[in-house]
């Protein structure tokens, strides 16, 4: 979710979870039809952590935020019987990565 959609360029364009080729508009998560899947606490999750750490000049490498996205992903995956692999679950472990190598 990105403040505007040039900070991710075309990535939001489409619908987050896997598979998906839905156009969605710029700085939406999912399609209507996959975010409508998730549990609602869930999805105020990522609303809050989205709210919190990444809207306007917000930081989108937030912790919080990058796992909330990625339980989504993985949420509608496992739903779907699809891959629960996703960018959002790479980024939170690299990060998670650099924060215990900085320690």
């Amino acid at each position: 979710m990105p403040a505007n959609d040039s900070e991710w360029g075309d990535a939001m364009d489409k619908c987050q979870a896997n598979g998906c080729r839905e156009e969605i508009e710029a700085g939406a998560f999912m399609c209507a039809v996959h975010w409508r899947l998730l549990p609602a606490a869930l999805k105020r999750t990522v609303r809050r952590s989205f709210r919190e750490h990444c809207g306007e000049q917000g930081n989108s490498l937030y912790l919080p935020y990058l796992d909330a996205c990625a339980q989504a992903v993985e949420f509608v995956a496992m739903h779907e019987m699809l891959p629960m692999d996703n960018a959002f679950r790479r980024a939170a472990t690299l990060l998670e990565e650099c924060i215990a190598d900085a320690k």
